[in-house]
């Protein structure tokens, strides 16, 4: 075969077997100039069928190896992402030219390395718009746009790659404002620079937007319509997705993957298994790995229908093997995670954080160690690993490691990061702690509703109200509510009863809807000032007019109020319709009534109502004889005195069980076990010379 005819079936070969083939033909030839000319594209060809080995054993068996060579060989290490061996043959490089500095520049680009691609830029000899769009590329990969926007004005020419790439960073940061400003200011434009402002309406849900753009567009190529139909799936328009879907004038697997992907996150499993089945002809890797992903996410705690279709898998790359990883993570199945991880053909980026999440989340110490030791392993880090770390620290109350990776471990700080400091500090009770915190909070560059929130809690929970209250009312954002439920919690702990339904009216009044914790917070409040009346109204109104559930902490607020007010009888018939199985803090919350016009006997007729309230009551938490080791109530001592005699002592209380008579020097009193999670229980009978109690035997609540 002719030299030509040779490089031509080189140029075409897109399989291992046939590679091999063209190479033995190639080291037959008798001609061993002709293969020395065709050994860079021998190179080129085993790295196009994915065997870099091979490509690496070609070029080492050059006897000569030219610049072409090494750029070649350089190549094929940075589109296959070995980054390291990359490195270690540009190191080698008996010579380097633009080509050489731009190509390892830009495969620390694409993997969003920006230190190592600062410094590469730095040491450059010379640098072409080649090697800046490569700069300004990792920039924006990683996210920084401050950076990214200060190397563009500084670029000495443009073209219209780089406005394109920085449509891109403004566009993955949704910040649609710049991605028009920069795209009008375009000299020339394509269709990548169409394409960049119809993904950043899509992205942001501007549909209307999106759709009269798309409109507008003097061209269309597959990648306009796959966005337009990304974008239908974003607003869960999955009707408009599918008339996009028909409407476009061809279909590839890109096109299908991402009808797929539409039903996938509209939780459409049975549209998404039958277009799943007719894309056979066309299925690949992507289209198992989105079905992958459908299973991750609607399989529940069974999670045999994920594994099944895992191993079922054809192909698996390495997206699919990520989120199988991450699943685990997220779950803290920390053994299950480790078992994937160790299996995986290859770890990228995603798979180190994923493994260093499920070290570094809340849990036994010694993992966090394992955290620390992994993150010091990783090849290459981003800001997301530096900040699941520092988040790993703040959770496990390790403020001075948290200091130090803030402090010298980042490559930049986000709102993230600085928020999780925030945090950090706001562990402590110290005075000291609540300064720095102080001046860290001054000297974050942006502060966001997270960051306000942080602040007012900690200086509420340190005593300093009135410094939350401020702080509260200088946010400078609409309060969502996180930051109402905060104001208001505080507070309510802090007994601000009045100021605690001023808040909740001004939130209301500000258009924030009451949740939960905004229940929990006045329901709190109710129970510590002993409002029944209102506590019985918010806790309608949480049910009839927000369509709440009530937690265990707000029936709990009532059934206290309930008892405190002498209805034990409501109190027992709210316990009793409660959707879960009461707990010891309902029970413990049948205290002895307070004075008032019901008052219990234990004589007469009145021992039905007790008998009647002991019956109801039922396991668990049923009524028992009270054994004889029962010895502690509350923090103080509980002494037998003699066989019918029991005494409570404190510094200013005193009550005393004698001959099956309570007396008690005040109008209410609760006596329990800390010790045995023992509630007693009994009826006050009131007199106006001495309230006491009678009761035939001793009798507790069970928990």
């Amino acid at each position: 075969m002719d030299l030509q005819g040779l490089a031509r079936r080189i140029r075409s070969c897109r399989s291992f077997a046939e590679a091999r083939e063209i190479y033995a033909q190639a080291r037959a030839s008798s001609d061993g100039s002709a293969h020395y000319s065709i050994s860079n594209l021998l190179v080129q060809m085993f790295a196009n069928c994915s065997s870099v080995e091979s490509a690496r054993s070609v070029f080492d068996s050059m006897a000569v190896k030219d610049i072409g060579a090494w750029n070649t060989m350089l190549g094929v290490y940075v589109h296959a992402g070995d980054l390291h061996s990359a490195t270690l043959l540009f190191d080698d490089m008996p010579d380097r030219n633009e080509i050489s500095w731009t190509c390892l520049l830009t495969g620390f680009s694409r993997s969003g390395d920006l230190d190592r691609a600062t410094k590469l830029f730095h040491a450059m000899p010379q640098r072409d718009l080649v090697s800046w769009n490569a700069m300004l590329s990792a920039f924006a990969k990683s996210g920084h746009l401050v950076g990214a926007l200060e190397l563009f004005r500084s670029f000495p020419e443009r073209n219209i790659v780089t406005w394109n790439t920085l449509l891109s960073a403004f566009e993955s940061a949704s910040l649609i404002n710049h991605v028009l400003e920069a795209f009008h200011a375009m000299p020339e434009r394509n269709t990548l620079s169409w394409n960049a402002v119809l993904a950043a309406f899509a992205q942001t849900r501007h549909i209307e937007s999106a759709k009269q753009f798309f409109d507008a567009m003097p061209d269309r190529d597959m990648v306009s319509w796959t966005t337009l139909l990304c974008g239908f799936s974003r607003v869960g328009d999955v009707k408009s997705a599918e008339e996009c879907f028909k409407g476009m004038p061809f279909r590839n697997l890109v096109s299908w993957n991402a009808m797929l992907s539409v039903y996938v996150q509209a939780g459409e499993i049975t549209k998404a298994e039958i277009m799943f089945e007719e894309m056979l002809p066309e299925r690949g890797v992507v289209a198992w790995t989105v079905m992958l992903g459908l299973y991750l996410q609607h399989q529940g705690e069974d999670s045999t229908l994920k594994d099944n279709f895992f191993s079922r898998m054809p192909v698996k790359n390495i997206v699919s093997w990520n989120l199988v990883l991450v699943d685990l993570a997220q779950k803290r199945k920390l053994h299950e995670a480790n078992c994937v991880f160790d299996s995986m053909p290859e770890w990228n980026l995603v798979a180190w954080n994923a493994m260093l999440m499920a070290f570094s989340q809340e849990g036994d110490s010694g993992n966090l160690e394992n955290a620390t030791i992994l993150f010091r392993a990783m090849p290459c880090r981003s800001l997301i690993s530096c900040t699941t770390m520092l988040v790993g620290f703040v959770q496990h109350r390790k403020l001075e490691q948290a200091k130090c990776l803030f402090d010298h471990g980042m490559p930049y700080h986000d709102a993230v990061s600085w928020n999780a400091m925030l945090a950090a500090y706001n562990q402590g009770q110290e005075r000291r702690n609540l300064l720095e915190l102080t001046a860290l909070f001054v000297a974050m560059p942006e502060k966001d509703m997270v960051s306000w929130t942080q602040m007012v809690v900690a200086y509420g929970q340190k005593g300093c109200l009135a410094s939350s209250l401020v702080l509260f009312q200088q946010m400078p954002e609409k309060k969502d509510s996180t930051a109402w439920n905060a104001m208001l919690t505080l507070n309510a702990q802090a007994g601000n009863f009045e100021q605690t339904f001023e808040i909740y009216n001004e939130m209301a009044m500000d258009g924030s809807r009451p949740d939960e914790v905004s229940f929990s917070g006045i329901l709190l409040a109710c129970s510590h000032c002993g409002d029944l009346k209102v506590a019985k109204l918010y806790f309608a109104s949480m049910l009839r007019d927000h369509c709440l559930v009530a937690t265990k902490e707000q029936y709990g607020c009532l059934v206290d109020l309930l008892s405190r007010a002498g209805h034990l009888r409501d109190a027992r018939d709210l316990i009793a319709s409660m959707p879960f199985v009461p707990e010891s803090g309902f029970l413990t919350s049948f205290s002895f009534p307070a004075p008032g016009p019901v008052c219990y006997h234990t004589t007469n007729g009145e021992s039905e109502r007790l008998s009647d309230a002991r019956e109801g009551l039922g396991e668990p938490g049923g009524w028992k004889e009270a054994p004889e080791d029962f010895h502690k109530i509350g923090d103080r001592p509980f002494h037998k005195i003699g066989d019918r005699t029991k005494r409570v002592r404190g510094p200013s209380k005193r009550a005393v069980i004698q001959d099956d008579r309570l007396q008690v020097p005040h109008t209410s009193v609760q006596v329990r076990s800390d010790s045995f999670d023992l509630q007693l229980w009994a009826v006050i009978s009131l007199s106006p010379r001495q309230p006491q109690i009678g009761f035939s035997q001793s009798f507790y609540i069970y928990i």
